[in-house]
């Protein structure tokens, strides 16, 4: 214990930690131990939309938002819909990251998406739908959006057959989306590039680009009519031209272990998984990119993943550990220590698939003495408990794992929230959530990174020994917005034919993240 208080004293200096003292000295267990926290602060801007499941991007100081849902929890039967559809296009102008209550919100209506019909250029931007797109992949290159996938709900008018998983690829170029939106000046043709192909008709799955190449991870394909599961982790690379208004794509071949040999339709398969949260990571043996992706559902067609997988360039397999909490999608904050020689990933909040009862003021490691492995029965199709525990991910040189649970988590309400409003059934009254309620946040947030690019690795780990060298005292790794907020750890949306995700809706909290050096 002497070793860790002087290592974790030494972060408040302007030393770095391995001048401070030798790593070596320590053992391996102490080593593990997260040398970090992540704290929350929140705050307020009403004209924040309340949204989850939605597509992101920041270009210099502004916040784009499109698509994604304003409810909650989806029901049981999965009667997407466009009632709660977000179908406008928000930028929000930080005012060069001043305090969140001084940020601008714009908005304007995805219908009003016009090309200059002036220029003398075609353009193969022919289909919308991704502007209100539920639960797309998505990255962001330079100045370009791109989009894949995501799912459309139904629409009496516009989408009768709905809902339908989108085939799309979609580059969107930022600085034209920002210009109408705030001065209503139609976008240049050829601000939107389009291809279409059955490969991207993806909802639900995970996206990170590595070594050049763009990674798809599991997702399905739904509709009334059929669901389908990809089963596999595709990869391809793409070349964007601007000049020429084209977009095209090469699939690259597929690994032999990137497939779980199981047809779309089938319920089993140690791939079919949608909904789970993934994030780059840094191999500690020998420093090269790979990929974790965390749980999932649904396993055998029922219940929740509760193991991690590792990718890389030419393989990927489940590693043997069994995940305590986070099994659902939430945001993933990945951290990699190169005097260490460990991967790091702290997931915040979404749903857990067991108890912890260990203590809750320090980080603990989470094992089989204090945390209970909720039995199948229990957590059967959908019944996975919200969470808003944050816990650790450690990975060392040899891919074995630890998980600890940390400290801090997300906070009661500070702002009183009315949840749960029904249309049909009166069972279903509007709940008022006060102030200090123990409501619960994370899953299907959006992460608004703003650190220091040099402070990340080319894949965007961030750089510990970096970081805390510049920060000794820590510092702001960017905001989280948005999300489900739920008033209940389970809900009982199996018999919801109301699709209002009883007693949970869209959320507008936004909170300043800090990573801080962990004391004890």
């Amino acid at each position: 214990m002497k070793n860790i208080v002087l290592l974790l004293t030494c972060f408040f200096t302007s030393i770095s930690a391995s001048y401070c003292l030798n790593l070596k000295d320590l053992k391996s267990d102490t080593l593990k131990i997260p040398p970090y926290n992540i704290k929350l602060l929140e705050h307020f801007n009403e004209k924040i939309p309340a949204l989850h499941s939605h597509t992101h991007a920041i270009y210099k100081d502004k916040i784009v938002m499109i698509g994604g849902r304003k409810n909650g929890l989806h029901g049981g039967k999965y009667i997407f819909n466009q009632n709660h559809t977000n179908k406008r296009i928000y930028v929000i102008d930080t005012k060069n990251w001043a305090p969140v209550s001084k940020w601008e919100v714009h908005a304007m209506s995805d219908s009003k998406i016009a090309l200059d019909s002036k220029e003398n250029h075609t353009s193969n931007f022919h289909d919308k739908s991704q502007f209100r797109g539920n639960n797309a992949e998505f990255f962001t290159e330079g100045k370009v959006l791109y989009l894949i996938g995501g799912l459309i709900g139904k629409d009496s008018i516009n989408n009768p057959n709905g809902p339908n998983t989108l085939p799309l690829f979609t580059a969107i170029d930022l600085p034209a989306l920002i210009d109408q939106v705030l001065t209503k000046t139609p976008m240049k043709s050829g601000s939107i590039r389009q291809a279409v192909d059955t490969n991207f008709a993806l909802t639900g799955g995970e996206i990170e680009v590595m070594n050049n190449n763009v990674y798809l991870v599991f997702g399905w394909d739904f509709s009334f009519k059929a669901e389908k599961y990809s089963h596999k982790i595709l990869s391809f690379q793409y070349q964007d031209d601007i000049d020429l208004h084209t977009l095209n794509y090469t699939f690259n071949r597929l690994c032999s272990t990137c497939w779980d040999g199981q047809s779309p339709v089938s319920n089993t398969g140690a791939f079919r998984r949608r909904d789970g949260s993934m994030s780059p990571a840094i191999n500690p043996k020998d420093g090269s990119e790979a990929l974790l992706y965390y749980g999932g559902v649904f396993k055998n067609g029922d219940t929740n993943f509760d193991n991690m997988i590792w990718i890389n360039d030419s393989s990927a397999k489940e590693l043997p550990f069994q995940m305590m909490s986070n099994v659902y999608t939430c945001q993933v904050i990945p951290v990699f220590s190169t005097s260490r020689k460990l991967t790091f990933a702290t997931l915040l909040g979404g749903m857990r698939n067991a108890d912890y009862t260990g203590s809750k003021n320090e980080i603990t490691e989470m094992n089989s003495s204090n945390t209970w492995i909720l039995p199948a029965d229990i957590i059967q199709y959908l019944n996975v408990p919200f969470t808003n525990q944050f816990t650790t991910i450690t990975v060392d040189a040899d891919l074995h794992i630890t998980q600890y649970m940390m400290p801090d988590s997300f906070p009661p309400l500070a702002k009183t929230v009315t949840i749960g409003t029904p249309k049909k059934h009166q069972e279903y009254a509007p709940v008022l959530l006060s102030d200090k309620a123990p409501v619960f946040n994370g899953t299907e947030s959006e992460m608004l990174w703003t650190i220091d690019f040099k402070y990340k690795m080319p894949n965007g780990v961030i750089d510990f020994d970096k970081f805390i060298q510049d920060y000794p005292v820590g510092a702001r790794l960017g905001f989280l917005h948005g999300g489900i907020l739920s008033g209940m750890a389970n809900l009982d949306i199996e018999n919801d034919t109301d699709n209002q995700g009883r007693f949970s809706i869209g959320s507008r909290r936004i909170f300043e993240v800090f990573l801080v050096p962990a004391i004890k």
